[in-house]
């Protein structure tokens, strides 16, 4: 079973707005040099997250299962299959967010929804949004032994 699922999101839409908004008043307004580095700056660090928010993948390498922030897919990890020792349904709580975070319950990496997969490993805790949670459990227990 060859497994690749991508889920997007629609928050980078706000975020992307944020930006724009952000970049216009910098460049238009009549303001000072340092609101306006100030206004591009964080426009361009809020154009960066959504450009790099923008899906989550999950897709299973044949030993490993990949976990990327994308389109931009630099953001991510891959856990070898060897090193799950167990995992299960979960929900992510709405005032953990979305995005990666480190949590009380472990890392979480999610761009939508709350339902996840938390996988225990040697390191801890990670859990995983996604909106194909019956894919993704199907998959790991074929390939997690």
């Amino acid at each position: 079973m060859r497994y690749r699922h991508v889920q997007k999101s629609f928050l980078h839409w706000i975020l992307l707005l944020i930006a724009f908004v952000e970049i216009g008043i910098a460049t238009l307004a009549p303001i000072p040099f340092g609101a306006r580095a100030a206004l591009w700056l964080g426009g361009g660090v809020i154009l960066a997250c959504a450009l790099c928010l923008t899906q989550l993948k999950t897709e299973d390498t044949g030993d490993a299962l990949d976990v990327r922030f994308g389109p931009i897919w630099w953001i991510g990890f891959q856990l070898p299959y060897d090193q799950i020792r167990s995992f299960s349904e979960d929900r992510s709580k709405w005032y953990e967010g979305w995005g990666l975070r480190y949590t009380r319950a472990g890392w979480l990496y999610n761009i939508q929804g709350f339902d996840c997969i938390r996988i225990h490993t040697d390191d801890g805790v990670i859990r995983i949004g996604t909106d194909d949670l019956p894919g993704l459990i199907a998959m790991l227990r074929e390939r997690v032994r």
